[in-house]
């Protein structure tokens, strides 16, 4: 994957070196050995959406700064919130965020379909170049807003925003089909975050916590709309 310049990929190594050091996501870094082997094919996958002088570190189980708001998540969490969320065959899934290439990829081998708002236009290029090439005709990159305002869309089985927001849109929402899922880390007040894990029954919502895993990006600026 190409790198905007080398002061960039200078940067994501040094932050990268730093997780490494200081910071494993709790709950994250175990996996068992009939597991394995996916692992490794998995970051594999994950590799590719990688700078080149980090693909070393592809199998690391944490996130992977391409910039310096844009991160890829380890292959752990995606497996982890996968199996949460009840990701399948049969689902359609809509990723909004900073570098969702990896994730989109990981989820497109295991869902329906896969819409993608990519909100950092570089990296939505490389993507959309990308994905084709590994045989992902299930993801489609959009435009947040069209989609949104489109009174014919279709519903929404699970919803991941791929980084910190402050809310959840109107419009998300009502997008959602009946037993859909949000994955959606919030901010909170002390400027923190919550991962919650947000289902859909009806008009209720259940909420559960993400049991203390974490985001590491600024909030994201969601594109407006008439009602977010």
């Amino acid at each position: 994957m190409r790198i905007p310049s080398k002061t960039t990929s200078m940067l994501s190594l040094f932050l990268v070196l730093l997780f490494v050091l200081f910071f494993t996501p709790p709950g994250l870094a175990q996996t068992t050995d009939s597991e394995q082997g996916s692992l490794l094919d998995d970051a594999k996958l994950r590799a590719l959406f990688l700078p080149d002088n980090l693909h070393p570190f592809a199998e690391s189980p944490i996130f992977i700064p391409v910039n310096s708001e844009s991160f890829v998540p380890s292959v752990d969490f995606l497996r982890r919130y996968s199996r949460l969320i009840g990701l399948n065959s049969e689902k359609t899934v809509l990723i909004i965020g900073r570098g969702t290439g990896f994730s989109a990829a990981y989820m497109a081998a295991r869902s329906k379909r896969v819409l993608v708002v990519e909100l950092d236009q570089e990296l939505r290029e490389e993507y959309e170049d990308l994905w084709p090439t590994i045989a992902l005709e299930k993801i489609t990159s959009i435009d947040y807003r069209e989609f949104l305002e489109d009174p014919n869309r279709e519903s929404l089985d699970l919803v991941f925003f791929h980084g910190v927001i402050k809310a959840i849109p109107a419009l998300i929402m009502d997008a959602l089909a009946d037993g859909g899922v949000i994955l959606a880390p919030l901010s909170d007040a002390e400027g923190g975050q919550n991962l919650l894990i947000m289902r859909k029954n009806a008009d209720r919502w259940r909420v559960e916590s993400g049991h203390g895993s974490s985001f590491p990006s600024k909030p994201i600026a969601l594109p407006g709309s008439a009602r977010d």
